[in-house]
């Protein structure tokens, strides 16, 4: 039986569209998310070879133009598979590298619901994908589970770049607490107490209970405790406003020590002095003494 055009027409529009339509689209996905922008070269490559056949059944007849129809469907349901499998693992890939530099602390503090949501379920998909991949049946049911796999994985990494920005706002506070306080710590090191408290009268009860404070909310916060990060936004702006009365007062510090020093050794050499005066003293209340005893 001879292929009619309008037959051909139908097996395009019914069974090879369907197919082709998903597979590129999941072509330009993975494009996308790949970091250099490259073109995956498989499913490309059957559908080129698809593209082949279908030229060719229109230049066929009969069951030889049907022959080369399915030919061209295997072609199309390759680079499906070989696209879904692409993007859905260079989807896992992207996430991955997105969640990487906040995984010691960020994502519990800020986006708990990734450990808690949506790290068992991108494991779950990924099982659903391996399920899949190793009991291929029907190319259309089982782009269909491509698919709702893809979509998942899709949204949660939307879900997760739209976290970025609080997760860097998190770091960013984390870092400028540490920072501030190894800033406090290192520059009033030098100086004793006395000084501490002459120059800087709070020293002694707010700054160094504010600077003992944060460092506890950050142990808190690398030991993964719920609400520590709260409590680092409630203190960090007092923090750093000690910091900034720190700098301010460094160089009346460094003054005072100065002077202070030279107090110390002023009293230093009159206490010397005193000291060879009334060794002199001694020695001539000595001198005369002996001569009185021996005269």
């Amino acid at each position: 039986m001879n292929i009619m055009m309008s037959d051909f027409e139908k097996e395009l529009r019914e069974n090879l569209f369907p197919i082709y339509d998903k597979a590129k689209r999941c072509i330009i996905y993975a494009e996308r998310l790949n970091p250099n922008g490259e073109i995956p070269l498989a499913p490309i490559n059957e559908m080129r070879n698809a593209l082949d056949r279908i030229f060719k059944a229109s230049q066929l007849e009969g069951k030889e133009s049907i022959a080369e129809i399915k030919r061209s469907k295997a072609h199309l349901e390759k680079a499906g598979y070989d696209s879904f499998e692409i993007l859905a693992n260079q989807t896992i890939i992207t996430i991955s590298k997105l969640v990487e530099p906040y995984e010691k602390d960020g994502l519990t503090a800020i986006f708990p619901e990734y450990y808690r949501e949506i790290k068992p379920a991108i494991t779950n998909l990924q099982s659903k994908l391996e399920n899949v991949r190793t009991n291929k049946e029907d190319a259309e049911k089982d782009f269909e589970s491509y698919f709702s796999v893809v979509k998942a994985l899709l949204a949660y990494k939307t879900r997760i770049e739209t976290a970025i920005v609080r997760l860097e706002e998190f770091k960013k506070k984390v870092a400028a607490a540490e920072e501030s306080i190894r800033y406090i710590n290192d520059t009033l090191k030098p100086y004793d107490n006395e000084c501490l408290s002459t120059i800087i009268p709070e020293y002694s009860t707010e700054i160094r209970a504010a600077v003992n404070s944060a460092q506890s909310i950050l142990v808190k916060i690398h030991a993964r405790t719920e609400g520590a990060y709260e409590e680092l936004e409630a203190e960090l702006p007092a923090l750093l406003g000690y910091r900034e009365k720190v700098a301010e007062c460094q160089h009346r510090l460094e003054e005072y020590t100065t002077k202070d020093k030279k107090r110390r050794n002023r009293e230093r050499s009159r206490a010397i002095l005193f000291g060879i005066c009334g060794a002199a003293i001694g020695a001539v209340a000595a001198y005369f003494y002996t001569l009185y005893i021996l005269y």
